[in-house]
Order: structure tokens, then sequence, then C-alpha cells
């Protein structure tokens, strides 16, 4: 290396030595002959010195490889929901993230088993919501919706609320066991997606590769 280094210094010494000697050595006679032979040089030395630098295009041609080389994304999983939330936090209550679409790319990064949480589920079927348990109709969530259980209070039912993000208007509604899929247990992966964003998305709704 240090050898390279050297003659190419050499080089560039001597091509400047010619230039100077060329354009001190000119006689009447022949200045245009003189004058494209120092051009010539000059641009002989532009290109020696481009090189001494490191601008060569092979090296820019490799520096650029080695970028596209590292913007790679290798996903690991897939989304098989649509519209599948990801959010800033292992639990349907954090805040929405982005959303996914059916079979979008990511990278499980980590993965987190709650323990012990029956406050929140997973709706698997198409329900109605009120104003409140015994009010007047205020939207229908499909199959698939995280939602809060509030607790038991007649026997074989569930209530359970949501709180829609645009309206910011809550629904209540009472349903039975089966309709629901409960969280706890259920892992959590911390992800990265294809343009780099980061958050947590529910397992039920990603399938490992």
């Amino acid at each position: 290396m240090k050898s390279s280094i050297a003659s190419r210094t050499f080089l560039f010494v001597g091509v400047l030595f010619q230039v100077v000697l060329f354009s001190s050595c000119g006689n009447s006679g022949g200045d245009d002959l003189k004058a494209k032979e120092l051009e010539l040089k000059e641009k002989e030395l532009a290109l020696k010195e481009k090189e001494l630098n490191g601008g060569s295009p092979a090296a820019t041609d490799q520096a650029s490889s080695s970028n596209t080389a590292a913007s790679v994304f290798t996903p690991n999983a897939i989304v098989t929901g649509n519209s599948v939330i990801l959010r800033a936090d292992h639990s349907t209550t954090a805040n929405k993230v982005t959303s996914m679409k059916k079979n979008d790319g990511l990278i499980i990064l980590d993965e987190f088993i709650p323990d012990g949480n029956y406050g929140e589920a997973i709706l698997t079927q198409k329900t109605d919501f009120y104003s409140d348990y015994n009010g007047v109709f205020v939207f229908s969530l499909p199959r698939g919706k995280a939602v809060m259980v509030e607790g038991r209070s007649d026997g074989n039912r569930y209530d359970i609320s949501y709180q829609d993000a645009k309206s910011k208007s809550r629904g209540y509604a009472k349903i039975t066991p089966e309709l629901l899929e409960f969280i706890s247990g259920k892992a959590w992966y911390h992800v990265r997606l294809a343009d780099g964003t980061i958050g947590w998305v529910f397992s039920e709704f990603v399938q490992r590769m």
C-alpha cells in the first residue's frame, strides 16, 4: 500500500515538472504545438490528481454497491390480516403507529408474552356496539379487532368496550365467551417494517417464514 502511494506521488510530481518545463520553454516558431502539448499534460495531471485523492470511478461504484447491499430488507414473517395495527407498545391500549396490509413483510426483533392479562381480547366475529350496554347503536367492529373486557355482569356474557380513534366515541356490548379470544398468554412481536418503522403487533396476525 505504501509503495503504491509513493509511486503515485512520484508520477504526480513528474507530470507537474513536465507542465512547468513546457510552459517555460516555448519559442515563437512552435507556440501552437507547445500550447497543445501543455493542455494535454494539464489534463493528464488533473486525472492523476483525482486518482491520488481517491476519486476513481471504480471506488465510487464499489461504495454505491456496498450501500445497496446494506439497505436490503429480508423479512422473516408476514402479516396475515388486513388493516392490522402496529402499536407503540405491547398492548391494545397503546398508541397506533401505523396500519399494515395482508402479506406485508416484516422482521421480528423480539417478543413479549403478557401474564395474567384478561382485560384485553380479540373479536372472533363482527360485533355491534351501543352508547351504553342497553343504549342506541353506535358502530360495528369486524372480526379481529381488539377490545377491552370490562367484566362479567350477567352470567355467561362479558361486558366489552371500544373507543373509536377518529370520532372518539366509545361503544359498549355484551358478548359470549366463544366470541372472544383473550390475549393473556399470547405473544406480541416487536417488529421492523420495510420502511424502517418499528413497533409492536399481536402475534395472532403474524406468520413466521
